[in-house]
């Protein structure tokens, strides 16, 4: 209920080939900015992107107003970040607007010492462009995949359900306070878990998939 889903295909990815059709266009990068623009009835869109950048998370990019980039707390995704990072600000010099983004600590071990030094790394690196909540390793992801369910109905009560309610919430409160104002609230999702203090979320906490007439993009 109030969620609709469009999925991928193989020959999605065929598009970026260089003879898949996207790249011969004039407006590559814009394709799905130009499609989203004239689908109304709904608050949130959100894209789930590929770790790789090209042409299909370029045109995320240019669509999306907010941007949300998950890294795990390896060394070498924290490399991707930095990439990913520069990409986004070179896609927003080139619209002529800058485009909110922040980064998501994941699979995170807070009793693992190098977990532990990669964020503060991070954050060193990022400043408040890092999430203060993170998203924590937790075995019950693989479990509810391998059930075919998410984490939240798998596993409602687990360490990485609370995680990822405290995101939405953390996202509905903070990173787009202009998108749900004046609504009705439904109901307040668990407080985050954090690392390092950081602002009280809103009382007012909504459903990520409730719909309203924006049709704004996100790329998540």
């Amino acid at each position: 209920r109030n969620l609709d889903l469009l999925p991928s295909r193989m020959k999605l990815a065929g598009l970026e080939a260089s003879r898949g059709g996207l790249a011969s266009l004039e407006d590559k990068d814009r394709r799905l900015a130009r499609v989203l623009s004239t689908m109304g009835g709904y608050e949130f869109a959100i894209i789930d992107c590929s770790p790789s950048i090209g042409l299909l998370t370029y045109n995320a990019l240019c669509a999306a107003e907010e941007v949300l980039i998950p890294v795990e707390m390896s060394y070498f995704a924290q490399q991707g970040a930095t990439k990913q990072v520069a990409t986004l600000r070179s896609v927003s010099q080139r619209l002529g607007r800058p485009a909110k983004h922040w980064i998501l600590p994941t699979m995170h071990e807070p009793s693992a010492a190098l977990p532990k030094e990669l964020l503060e790394q991070l954050r060193g690196r990022f400043g408040s462009q890092v999430c203060q909540l993170v998203i924590h390793k937790d075995d019950t992801v693989k479990e509810a995949a391998t059930f075919g369910r998410p984490v939240g109905e798998y596993a409602p009560q687990s360490q990485v359900a609370r995680d990822y309610d405290a995101l939405a919430a953390w996202l509905l409160g903070e990173a787009l306070p202009s998108q749900v104002q004046g609504s009705q609230a439904v109901g307040q999702l668990p407080g985050p878990t954090v690392d390092t203090p950081r602002p009280a979320l809103p009382s007012q906490a909504q459903s990520v998939s409730e719909h309203d007439h924006d049709g704004q993009a996100q790329s998540v």
